[in-house]
């Protein structure tokens, strides 16, 4: 008989801008248990500095996961009324405040993804000391955005 391995325990913050999205994570991360095992979502916009303002997000009904959806979508007559102020945060600031409080302070990070459609390289900027404790870094590059 092999012998029993202690439980490893994984937690996995999932950051996500478009309010309608985090409200389905959320429900599938409650109905699914994983909200219980370690699943911890967001409803946040990253910034590449500190102190930014809340900002504007579409949250039009029916569309939720919609990529090509974004904060320049609220200046248009068609979504200012489908928009709602979503908060903002460096990564940097989002560890400090989410991760390092309330777990292993100061621990590594087996693996980072960002996938904010163009604005990655913005979000990196931000996650200066995150990147340092990060063992993996995953982006995506559009050719758009602040690239």
């Amino acid at each position: 008989m092999e012998p029993s391995r202690p439980k490893t325990a994984v937690e996995i913050y999932c950051i996500e801008a478009m309010p309608q999205t985090v409200d389905r994570l959320i429900r599938a991360a409650v109905t699914t248990k994983a909200k219980a095992n370690g699943l911890h979502v967001y409803n946040y916009a990253m910034v590449g500095k500190t102190g930014g303002a809340p900002i504007l997000f579409p949250n039009p009904e029916g569309d939720v996961g919609k990529e090509h959806l974004g904060i320049g979508h609220c200046t248009q007559e068609a979504y200012k009324s489908k928009c709602k102020e979503v908060p903002t945060s460096t990564l940097d600031e989002f560890v400090k405040e989410h991760v390092d409080n309330h777990a292993t302070p100061n621990r590594r990070f087996p693996f980072v993804s960002i996938d904010v459609e163009g604005f990655d390289y913005t979000v990196m900027l931000g996650a200066q000391e995150t990147i340092k404790r990060t063992d993996y870094l995953e982006f995506e590059y559009h050719g758009i955005g602040d690239w």
